[in-house]
């Protein structure tokens, strides 16, 4: 995130995830890169965390469709003191917000082959 000032005395972290919520709705694609290979159910330093390798969104309902098998993602806020932007949580929510519309988002670890084959 960024600091940013809110009018004459205030100032604030703004979420890049929140950036992408914003300006992500109707785009032709969306990628969030991470410093973790992707979607787990846990966070991935737990040993019985599972990499999830496809979700999807239901385009009826908008809920969260798992392609390959059922999960349930435990995501949540960051555990370092110094991001104030909300964790995986807040990236899961935007990307299933900005998914709803249509627009195609991938999550991918930064430097992978995947997060290449995503930006291209």
């Amino acid at each position: 995130g960024d600091a940013c000032l809110y009018g004459t005395h205030t100032a604030g972290i703004l979420s890049g995830d929140t950036l992408f919520q914003m300006l992500g709705i109707g785009a032709t694609r969306g990628v969030f890169l991470t410093d973790v290979n992707g979607v787990y159910t846990a966070d991935p330093k737990v040993a019985n965390a599972t990499f999830v390798p496809a979700i999807g969104v239901d385009g009826e309902t908008g809920d969260l469709v798992f392609l390959e098998d059922d999960f349930i993602i435990a995501a949540s806020e960051s555990l370092h003191p110094e991001d104030t932007t909300g964790g995986f949580n807040t990236k899961l929510a935007s990307a299933l917000l900005v998914a709803r519309s249509n627009t195609k988002v991938s999550i991918a670890k930064c430097g992978s082959d995947s997060a290449v084959n995503a930006l291209r």
